[in-house]
C-alpha cells in the first residue's frame, strides 16, 4: 500500500470546527480509509484519545496529529523519491 497518495492541498476541511476529530472526520479529512487509520491509531502511529473508558467509545484524534503524520509521510515519500531517482 502506497503512502504517498493525497497531497496536501487534496485534503478536506473537518466538517465542524474544533482541534478533536472523530475517526470518520479523521479519515475524511485525511483521506485515510477508516480501517487504516484505525490500525494507524492502536499502533501508536497517530496519538487519540477515546471519549469515554468504555471499549465501544469513539476514538478522538487532535487535528494537529494528523497534521504531523501526514507532514512525516510526505517528508518520507519525498525522501523515497529523491533516494530512488
Amino acid at each position: 500500500m502506497s503512502r504517498c497518495k493525497t497531497p496536501a492541498s487534496k485534503r478536506r476541511r473537518p466538517r465542524r470546527e474544533g482541534e478533536w476529530l472523530t475517526l470518520p472526520e479523521a479519515a475524511a479529512y485525511t483521506k485515510i480509509h477508516r480501517q487504516t487509520l484505525r490500525v494507524l491509531l492502536l499502533s501508536g502511529e497517530i496519538p487519540y484519545s477515546r471519549k469515554t473508558a468504555r471499549p465501544r467509545s469513539p476514538y478522538l484524534i487532535e487535528r494537529e496529529h494528523l497534521d504531523s503524520y501526514l507532514a512525516r509521510v510526505s517528508d518520507d515519500c519525498r525522501a523515497a523519491a529523491e533516494g530512488g531517482a
